[in-house]
């Protein structure tokens, strides 16, 4: 397996996290396959599949746009499968499919559905691409596309509402390493200025999923990471270290998520920490 990134040139940063490409196992024999669960995350993602023989079954119609799930996915992995991806930040893929975001949530849709028949050629100029650099170059200018087409409509590029851009903030994985103090809904919409349904109207529509279930995957995404590196570090330490009141609404929260529990994931994770083993 092989696995590359980019992070992607100016504008497209502001709304695009990471570009990958993935090269599916070739020291396994032709024809092989296997499963993993896939975790959810905080973020929209387009997934092409370009291998010459045609797209997987995993990848209906050779792309898919993937909203923001709130439960793992088990995903059929081939020896042959390539594949490239685009990973949206939390809150800015909407200007991109030209609806709000939250018409996606928890949906795998044919990118077709959203872009058009200029997939197939997306597909086939990502083949015969020369290499890696060139297969980036083909994805920004894929979305520079999309830019393009939006600009001036409803819902063209922009900033995220500031009541968004705050919550999103305010609710970063990353935060529970320097303040364990994990702001609530009402604390967030008392300082936004904005009515409890208007905020979470907005957030919907930008971010894909309501603010309530939002905050706790950014919890669970946490506790992802930090159990991802350190493997050992006892549930309870892990449990209050994310912010939760104790082991058991951790542990809950984790299968709520997972679909199992966190000593499934140590005994399971693989290299990448949103991806692990297929369980039984």
């Amino acid at each position: 397996m092989r696995l590359a990134f980019r992070a992607p040139v100016a504008p497209l940063g502001r709304w695009v996290q990471a570009l990958w490409l993935y090269q599916g196992d070739g020291s396994v024999a032709a024809g092989s396959h296997w499963r993993e669960h896939v975790l959810p995350d905080r973020g929209v993602q387009i997934i092409i599949d370009f291998a010459a023989g045609g797209p997987s079954p995993s990848v209906p119609e050779g792309a898919l746009a993937i909203g923001l799930q709130t439960c793992a996915s088990q995903v059929e992995f081939q020896a042959e499968m390539v594949l490239a991806g685009v990973q949206f930040h939390p809150g800015a893929a909407a200007p991109f499919f030209g609806l709000p975001i939250s018409e996606l949530a928890d949906q795998e849709v044919p990118l077709r559905l959203l872009w058009g028949a200029g997939i197939d050629d997306l597909r086939e100029r990502l083949h015969l691409a020369g290499g890696d650099a060139q297969r980036f170059d083909v994805l920004e200018q894929a979305l520079a596309y999309q830019w393009r087409c939006r600009a001036g409509v409803r819902h063209a590029p922009r900033p995220a509402h500031p009541a968004v851009a705050f919550a999103l903030s305010a609710w970063r994985p990353e935060a529970l390493e320097t303040d364990l103090h994990w702001p609530s809904v009402a604390e967030l919409v008392e300082r936004s200025g904005l009515s409890a349904r208007r905020f979470i109207d907005v957030f919907c529509a930008e971010v894909g999923q309501t603010p309530k279930r939002y905050s706790r995957l950014c919890r669970f995404q946490a506790a992802v990471a930090r159990l991802h590196g350190q493997p050992d570090l006892e549930a309870t330490s892990l449990a209050l270290h994310c912010g939760y009141y104790d082991q058991a609404h951790f542990i809950h929260d984790f299968r709520a998520f997972a679909g199992f529990t966190p000593g499934d994931y140590r005994a399971r994770r693989t290299a990448q920490a949103n991806h692990v083993s297929a369980l039984g």
